[in-house]
């Protein structure tokens, strides 16, 4: 699918929902770290990926960024409550 990421249009959550990757790659080559920030409810990329089901974006996330699988959001909900509730 072809991105249309626009950081000051579409959230991360938004760019998961609609899986992305395309996205998600652009997001990790401008700044690494912006894919591990946590959203306002606490939730990381990996949170909202794991929610929607994305598993181009889930791989990408552990694989290529590092991302934390275990991070635990506002609420202590991880992205495995998510990927499995």
């Amino acid at each position: 699918m072809q991105g249309w990421f626009n950081s000051e249009e579409k959230t991360i959550s938004e760019i998961c929902q609609h899986g992305l990757l395309d996205d998600i790659k652009s997001i990790h080559e401008e700044n690494e770290k912006k894919l591990q920030e946590p959203d306002e409810l606490g939730w990381s990329a990996l949170h909202h990926a794991s929610r929607y089901n994305q598993r181009e974006i889930i791989e990408y996330l552990v694989k290529s960024c590092d991302v934390d699988a275990n991070v635990l959001a506002n609420d202590d909900v991880t992205p495995l409550h998510l990927a499995v509730g």
